[in-house]
């Protein structure tokens, strides 16, 4: 009796072990959604500033990530 308890132990565990492998694994590195690219960098005269004109390409999104609130 023991050595069936034992048996039917290790096969739940190893089959709850080989469920979670089994399980698609997200990718570690999602691409940026925003391409951004610098056009010109210039300083200002006096200061320790920098003004940077860049551009900024924003991808459409599938699902919101903003939050949103109830309208009043």
């Amino acid at each position: 009796m023991f050595k069936r308890i034992v048996l039917c132990t290790a096969l739940i565990t190893l089959g709850i072990v080989l469920s979670f492998n089994a399980q698609p694994q997200p990718s570690p590195v999602q691409p940026s959604p925003i391409k951004r690219t610098i056009l010109q960098r210039a300083d200002v005269p006096g200061t320790n500033l920098e003004i940077i004109y860049a551009t900024v390409e924003i991808a459409p999104v599938s699902r919101p990530d903003a939050i949103t609130t109830p309208a009043s």
